[in-house]
């Protein structure tokens, strides 16, 4: 085994540490950059030993990076960085109330509109303030015995 093999060999196996060394530390790309550049390096060696070496290594990288890459995916959102990075999903909220409970508006209920009705509006209904909606015409604020008409849809 000549120097050369040696040599390619570890520069092939530092490619390999540095590229995954890349997923876990913040460096911006220079791991990634450190990481082809000895790939590189270790494919130039393979090439001294001889042609079809080099080529067998070559194609060999060529294949191995793609799987390499998608390994890397696949790890990348596991990675304590990526959990901090990544934005969380806020949890669910309760349902909003009212703070008070609502009154039972049944037909025939008279009110008086607190802002005007176009055609969505406040009205106070048994001493509550509701949303109401009129019929399609305006109803202007301090109308009083407005009714709340409801139809089936």
């Amino acid at each position: 085994m000549s120097d050369y093999v040696l040599w390619a060999v570890l520069c092939l196996a530092i490619a390999f540490i540095l590229f995954f060394i890349e997923i876990f530390v913040p460096s911006g790309g220079l791991l990634g950059i450190l990481s082809f550049s000895a790939l590189v390096g270790g494919i130039a060696l393979l090439f001294k030993v001889d042609t079809t070496v080099g080529l067998i290594g070559a194609i060999a990288a060529l294949v191995a990076i793609p799987f390499l890459f998608a390994l890397a995916v696949k790890i990348w959102p596991n990675t304590p960085l990526f959990k901090y990075i990544l934005l969380k999903t806020p949890p669910p909220r309760p349902p909003v109330t009212g703070g008070e409970p609502l009154v039972q508006v049944n037909v025939g209920d008279r009110g008086r509109t607190l802002t005007a009705l176009r055609p969505v509006g406040t009205c106070l209904i048994h001493q509550q303030r509701l949303e109401c909606l009129t019929e399609g015409r305006v109803i202007e604020a301090g109308v009083d015995g407005t009714q709340i008409k409801v139809r089936p849809v």
